[in-house]
């Protein structure tokens, strides 16, 4: 994949707005709810698939090399937070949900590739979660805890994030077919 001037700016942005989203959260234990699930999926829509997951994996980069753009910290120790599964979920989330939601304009590919993509999100974020609260924190949790937790707390959230953001791309998508291709 050959990168563009345009690419990387708009890879650049997309990680600031990221970055800018991670930190406007609720704090809930072990991880935030932030805007970083509606930025991602705004982001990989616009973007497309391939520059939407470049641009998450330099976002994950950026985050642990100390620069602050998580929700909870940044460096190398981010890696042994629960909530790094989701970080790291967010390159191939990103990847599906542009992929499919721009193989043609409209809601309905959009919204089914950011839904395939909340599902990877989760499938790569809680088992990581599971991973460290039980094996690094040595926390007494279940991973039936985790699911239900991630079913009645996180997902009715993340589906209006995912609704809100295909709500908002699709229009400048059809609108701006060109400067986004």
């Amino acid at each position: 994949m050959k990168l563009k001037t345009r690419d990387i700016v708009l890879g650049a942005l997309h990680i600031a707005t990221v970055a800018v989203a991670a930190q406007l959260k609720v704090a809930t234990e072990p991880i935030p709810v932030t805007l970083q699930v509606f930025a991602v999926f705004l982001g990989s829509l616009l973007l497309g698939g391939r520059r939407a997951a470049v641009a998450q994996f330099a976002y994950m980069l950026v985050g642990l090399f100390g620069v602050p753009v998580f929700a909870t910290g940044s460096g190398p120790g981010y890696l042994l937070r629960p909530s790094f599964g989701y970080v790291l979920g967010f390159v191939p989330a990103a990847y599906i949900a542009g992929s499919i939601g721009r193989k043609k304009p409209g809601f309905f590919y959009a919204s089914l590739g950011t839904a395939l993509g909340l599902l990877v999100l989760y499938a790569v974020g809680i088992p990581y979660s599971y991973f460290i609260l039980r094996f690094v924190v040595q926390a007494d949790v279940r991973i039936s805890q985790l699911l239900v937790g991630a079913l009645y707390v996180y997902l009715p959230v993340d589906v209006l994030k995912i609704m809100a953001a295909v709500a908002v791309a699709v229009p400048i998508i059809k609108r701006g077919e060109r400067f986004f291709s």
